[in-house]
């Protein structure tokens, strides 16, 4: 594997920053509040949920690491190149077939001509041992030889 864009690890700064963010946000701090009823309702529910809510807040975190460094992986663009048989002579013919192919010039319509010189490139292309590709371009393209040569 390797990387097309190697700069976009630069986007690692951003998890350096989450991390920052986290380090030196400030605690909660005790204050003295007046002591009415509510309030010290509220203080027993906020001591009840504090477990909760260190959990919740590790899971962020975590969470916001992992999209962080997905999209750092992502800037650098990772490839897999496949190592595949190159040929020198390789051809790609795509014959049209729509009705203006179909129109007749000459006595010959246009699809017709078309087929032949499709032919005569196969018959140039396997004489030097390549490989041909056709496809017919209709209403849905369609591969009438996938890579031929004169051996198929």
């Amino acid at each position: 594997m390797s990387w097309v864009t190697p700069l976009g690890f630069i986007g690692f700064i951003g998890v350096a920053a989450l991390i920052a963010i986290y380090l030196i946000k400030p605690n909660y701090q005790n204050k003295i509040i007046s002591s009415t009823f509510v309030w010290k309702l509220s203080l027993k529910y906020q001591k009840k949920r504090i477990p909760i809510d260190r959990f919740r807040n590790i899971l962020l975190f975590i969470v916001q690491l992992l999209l962080l460094t997905a999209c750092a992986f992502l800037l650098a663009k990772p490839v897999i190149f496949d190592e595949a048989e190159v040929f020198g002579n390789e051809k790609i013919a795509v014959i049209e077939a729509s009705c203006n192919m179909r129109a007749k010039v000459e006595g010959e319509t246009r699809f017709e001509r078309a087929v032949k010189e499709v032919k005569e490139l196969a018959g140039n292309v396997a004489e030097k041992g390549g490989l041909i590709t056709v496809i017919l371009a209709g209403s849905k393209a369609e591969l009438v030889a996938e890579q031929s040569s004169a051996e198929n």
